[in-house]
């Protein structure tokens, strides 16, 4: 109680704060950022100035941290919290900062970004850097490694998140999730990444980045899906 109540103190000076200006012309350079309505600014320059403070950002593989990089993953990632009840992705206390694909010795693969279950988020800064300047390609690793967080919140990567029916939840993603896997199979092309067919969690990671990168067109074509995300992320990006 007394930890939580220092917390909270704390925020609430953090958040009197004016905006650094420097950090205000990083966030102008997003793609997004000019098409924020003014409440969704004024919150996540809120949520950007907690989540550069509270978490540990480490650079790693020779990468030196920058405001540039700090600022913009915690304003990609602050998206995902503007229509949410949140307290800054629990259960993260690191984020580490790779400068190119890191090597994952588990996969024995090249990765751009990776979610613990408890543990940090790690990403890949050239691939945080794309997803920066490419806004409509539906593929953006932050918001597909945050998401796994927020499918994390429960315990399981299961691509389930808090949600008040999780049956319901877990039925249409099945669904959804089916539809797409019979689309690549087919080999026609999908308005989701492919790599949503994998598991369940993936499935809600790259359906994330969709509706943040793609909403007008999710809307169309996969409407009860758009419909389930407006309605857990609490904001429509269209």
């Amino acid at each position: 109680m007394i930890f939580s109540w220092f917390r909270s103190r704390r925020r609430r000076r953090l958040l009197e704060k004016p905006f650094p200006e420097s950090w205000l012309k990083i966030l102008e350079k997003l793609h997004f950022y000019s098409r924020l309505k003014a409440e969704e600014t004024s919150k996540l320059h809120g949520i950007v100035q907690i989540l550069a403070s509270e978490k540990i950002w480490s650079g790693c593989g020779g990468l030196t941290l920058s405001d540039e990089i700090v600022v913009s993953i915690a304003a990609q990632a602050g998206l995902l919290l503007l229509g949410l009840p949140h307290d800054y992705f629990p259960g993260t206390d690191e984020i580490l900062v790779y400068p190119r694909e890191f090597y994952d010795p588990r996969s024995e693969e090249l990765l751009a970004g990776q979610a613990h279950v408890q543990g940090p988020v790690v990403l890949a800064w050239n691939q945080a850097k794309r997803g920066m300047a490419r806004g409509r390609d539906g593929r953006n690793v932050v918001l597909h490694e945050f998401a796994h967080r927020l499918d994390m919140s429960d315990g399981y990567a299961d691509g389930v998140p808090l949600v008040p029916s999780v049956d319901a939840w877990a039925r249409l993603m099945k669904s959804e999730r089916e539809n797409l896997l019979r689309t690549v199979e087919a080999g026609r092309k999908t308005l989701l990444d492919p790599y949503g067919a994998e598991d369940p969690a993936e499935f809600f990671a790259v359906a994330t980045e969709c509706y943040f990168e793609k909403s007008n067109a999710l809307k169309r074509e996969r409407p009860e899906l758009y419909r389930a995300l407006s309605e857990f992320y609490g904001w429509a990006p269209c």
